[in-house]
């Protein structure tokens, strides 16, 4: 039975017949894909320890017809805050929910991994865990190539600056709507300034996010849109 060595993040876990659990990890070299933890569900699993949600790991794993298992599991990072804090427990469990969600199987990224590693390492650190999952979010949607246009009405091209408020996200149309253009389109007002938070989100690496000061209400707009 061949073996292969990856590092991995853990996403998901869920039981798997008696006292087994199916993993669903992200690897720079694999991708997204779930692999089977044998007796993890069992006290004092061996496999425990780099297997937990949220944790950085290296794993030796067999290749299945169908399902890959892990026969060794060595955390790297931990990240113990993610587990230990609730509202930091919360907002981990929401950014490995829409990686699962919008990641394809089997699609390996690397600059991706390093992304989400980033990223928990921001959750577990920062003293703004709402910031924080706002910026998760954008970051995300644009590694993927979901950014929408936020510098300019989509439809008459006329710049952020140029024009006065409130603006439009344009859901379906994949950005910003001026006050004339958007009269119509479904979707959440914005302000200019949250317009520009967004734009930042999206460049702006998780190491320096602790620069920004957001107002609650330019919170409020951010968490809407």
């Amino acid at each position: 039975m061949a073996e292969y060595q990856t590092e991995v993040i853990v996403l998901r876990q869920r039981p798997y017949g008696e006292g087994h659990r199916l993993l669903t990890v992200y690897s720079p070299d694999r991708g997204k894909y779930t692999v089977l933890a044998k007796g993890l569900g069992k006290p004092r699993s061996k496999l425990a320890a780099g297997c937990q949600l949220f944790t950085h790991s290296r794993f030796l794993c067999w290749e299945g017809r169908s399902l890959d298992g892990v026969r060794q599991a060595e955390p790297l990072h931990t990240f113990r805050r993610l587990r230990e804090d609730l509202e930091a427990l919360a907002a981990a469990t929401f950014f490995m929910e829409l990686v699962d969600r919008l990641v394809r199987e089997r699609d390996p990224d690397a600059p991706l991994f390093g992304f989400l590693l980033a990223g928990l390492t921001l959750l577990a650190t920062t003293d703004d865990l709402e910031l924080a999952s706002r910026y998760l979010e954008w970051q995300l949607l644009s590694r993927l190539g979901f950014q929408p246009v936020l510098e300019r009405c989509l439809r008459c091209d006329r710049p952020l600056e140029a024009a006065g408020a409130p603006w439009r996200l344009g859901l379906a149309q994949g950005g910003l709507l001026c006050k004339e253009c958007g009269t119509r389109t479904a979707g959440p007002e914005l302000s200019p300034g949250a317009a520009r938070t967004l734009a930042q989100f999206c460049v702006l690496p998780p190491s320096r996010l602790h620069v920004l000061r957001v107002a609650p209400a330019l919170r409020r707009e951010l968490a809407r849109a």
